[in-house]
């Protein structure tokens, strides 16, 4: 299976490289939110191995979650933040402009933060006293994606269509916070980490240089490196974003 999908990615490329290509340059940002309770598998050994995504558990990404302990309950409210990106690539068009192979690279920024409520009641009366808590993250990122786009309708000049692809990250752990376990930045092992992703969504070209996008980051898996003795790769949340964007095609 890894193989096919390797000569899929490398016929692809070398099928774009035969059509026109068109550079371009573009910015994009959007809503970021993390994977709560993420689920999915464990592939590899005890020193590198692949966590999966299930897609079952994207829905923790949007909705709030509380737990009793005694007279304690802790509500954790979703994860809200945002991504800035900065990205660059070329896209080839063939069969009338109606197909084409878009590859790229984004240099960009993201940051998330989410609330936990803890909240006492007492047995003995109706008083209740309540404390938040805070956790938030902040990367550095970089990447390469590859995406298969599709028109509907093109004329050359306009066009409208869909695109979906995949794409591979690298972060910088910036910062890290933990107000209820008191967890800083220097508390993590590492502050690299290496995921991928799947995307999807449309696109329109205007007056033949100017294209918006609309587009979803969906967790693919991440890469976990560790020995006894180091770590090398952590994976902390999957992230699910909706992104808007601009590019110049020249």
């Amino acid at each position: 299976m890894k193989r096919k999908i390797l000569s899929i990615a490398i016929a692809s490329i070398a099928y774009a490289s035969m059509a026109e290509a068109r550079f371009f340059i573009g910015v994009d940002a959007g809503y970021t939110t993390a994977i709560s309770e993420p689920k999915g598998r464990s592939v590899g050994n005890e020193n590198i191995r692949f966590l999966t995504v299930n897609p079952n558990s994207w829905a923790s990404a949007f909705r709030s979650k509380s737990r009793s302990d005694g007279q304690d309950t802790y509500t954790k409210k979703p994860y809200l933040g945002f991504n800035l990106g900065l990205n660059f690539g070329s896209e080839h068009f063939f069969l009338d402009d109606y197909l084409g192979i878009r590859v790229g690279g984004l240099i960009g920024y993201t940051n998330y933060k989410n609330i936990t409520t803890k909240t006492n009641t007492s047995n003995s009366s109706l008083w209740k006293s309540s404390d938040k808590f805070r956790e938030g993250c902040q990367f550095l990122d970089t990447g390469v994606n590859l995406d298969l786009m599709v028109n509907f309708w093109s004329n050359g000049a306009y066009s409208f269509g869909v695109f979906g692809g995949v794409e591979a990250n690298y972060h910088y752990l910036l910062s890290y916070f933990n107000t209820m376990t008191e967890e800083k930045t220097r508390d993590v092992p590492t502050r690299h980490l290496l995921d991928f992703s799947g995307r999807v969504g449309i696109s329109t070209l205007l007056e033949e240089h100017h294209r918006l996008d609309i587009l979803a980051k969906l967790p693919i898996g991440s890469v976990v490196s560790e020995t006894e003795t180091k770590t090398y790769l952590i994976a902390i949340l999957p992230t699910i974003s909706i992104n808007v964007g601009y590019k110049y095609i020249f």
